[in-house]
């Protein structure tokens, strides 16, 4: 994103660039999910593009987990996956993520050790360094994530850690050769680039520690209903795992999230949502992950009244794709919040649907490359338009055909599913 807003910024004053800078503007507010303050930097940006006096100004690029945001002098913002809780009244309607003390960015940085670094000394110099950061920064509570009962296994790209006596070894080793399998898939399928650091990976088996190991580690206040989350600074995922073999698909959820910004940093909200949240419940079938039915189907189910259509899904930046909603005036604050909660547990079993929808018709690395390959120098159109087109163009269809398509699909693949007992 840093990229685009210097190319913006930079056109902004060279005689005829405003035009091209005010497309780079409002390609960064619909491809990337920002925090309020990096949104009214961009959006004065823009407004006074070209204007006399007019300058680029410098400012701290920070990006954790699915997000990237401008700020100055501020920790990014986090959001990860939440469980939607059936029956339940969601106090926290689907928040992000909350950042309750700030952890040096030397401390992260002290995290990423090399791949090079043989296993052994690479779990020895982690313990070491997240031990040391944990004793400064968290004094008054005397805890730290890997204390003498936490486990810690390395392999080839991860080094997997569990607190206290959440998992033997040997079941981190599971955690570890199984998300070694879903590297190289998403690396082949789509062109991911393996990092160069070891991918640190937190497991708990319960909420308590999950919870506890965020605060700890990167400082976060996490919502009612997280279950996962990445974080980009320190390339590090975290998830709730109560038993081994059961529920490892927020790993996959989350590793989707820390690779695909490898190559394609301004990946599309329901692209980026939908793709995370189809591996979380897949196989790998000989050389491609495979996604398959799950809990996200019951949502559209139950909610299908509020399921948005393919074009408006296409339209939408982060913050709509997060907080679209309609309220009543009379409506109270829990209304307000079950009511988001619910729009945005659609919005993700949509994004996560079509993407099923494109794997099925096989297309969906067709799609996934045509967006990757977009220039928002060469746009011709608007953004929306666009992402229609291009839809259009990677399936050989018209974007009208692709939708009532979908619409079936969609339909019969829900009654398949209710039949079958999914749901």
């Amino acid at each position: 994103m840093e990229v685009d807003y210097m190319m913006a910024t930079s056109l902004c004053n060279i005689p005829g660039g405003q035009e091209q800078a005010r497309r780079r503007f409002d390609w960064i507010q619909a491809h990337y999910s920002l925090e309020p303050n990096a949104a009214k930097v961009i959006a004065g940006a823009e407004r006074n593009c070209g204007t006399v006096g007019s300058q680029q100004v410098s400012y701290i690029w920070t990006s954790a987990t699915t997000r990237t945001s401008l700020v100055s002098g501020a920790q990014p913002s986090v959001k990860g996956k939440i469980y939607y809780e059936w029956g339940s009244s969601l106090a926290d309607g689907g928040k992000s993520a909350s950042f309750i003390k700030r952890i040096p960015t030397e401390d992260f940085e002290s995290r990423l050790i090399d791949t090079t670094t043989n296993g052994a000394y690479a779990v020895k110099m982690l313990r070491k360094r997240i031990n040391s950061s944990c004793a400064r920064i968290n004094r008054e509570a005397k805890d730290s994530v890997l204390d003498a009962e936490a486990s810690i296994e390395a392999s080839k790209h991860f080094i997997v850690v569990s607190r206290g006596r959440d998992y033997l070894p040997s079941e981190l080793n599971i955690f570890a050769s199984r998300l070694e399998k879903y590297l190289q898939a998403y690396c082949r399928q789509f062109g991911m680039t393996r990092p160069q650091h070891f991918i640190i990976v937190y497991a708990s088996k319960n909420v308590d520690n999950f919870k506890k190991n965020a605060s700890l580690l990167h400082g976060l206040n996490l919502p009612k209903g997280a279950i996962g989350y990445s974080f980009q600074n320190d390339l590090s995922i975290a998830a709730v795992v109560p038993i081994v073999g059961v529920g490892q698909g927020t790993f996959n959820h989350e590793l989707f999230h820390l690779l695909s910004r490898s190559k394609f940093g301004d990946i599309p909200p329901w692209m980026d949502e939908g793709m995370a949240a189809l591996y979380e419940v897949s196989e790998i079938r000989s050389t491609k992950i495979a996604g398959l039915p799950n809990w996200r189907g019951r949502v559209l189910f139950t909610f299908g009244s509020l399921r948005p259509s393919l074009k408006t899904l296409l339209s939408w930046n982060w913050s709509n794709f997060d907080n679209n909603a309609e309220y009543q005036p009379s409506d109270t604050l829990q209304v307000i919040d079950n009511q988001r909660f619910n729009q945005q547990a659609v919005n993700y079993a949509t994004a996560r649907y079509f993407m099923f929808y494109l794997q099925e018709k096989r297309k969906l690395e067709d799609v996934y490359k045509a967006f990757q390959e977009r220039d928002p120098d060469l746009l011709t159109m608007s953004i929306e338009e666009n992402s229609c087109y291009t839809l259009a163009q990677a399936m050989g269809m018209s974007f009208e055909n692709i939708e009532s398509d979908f619409q079936k699909w969609l339909k019969d693949e829900i009654i398949k599913e209710k039949m079958r007992g999914y749901f």
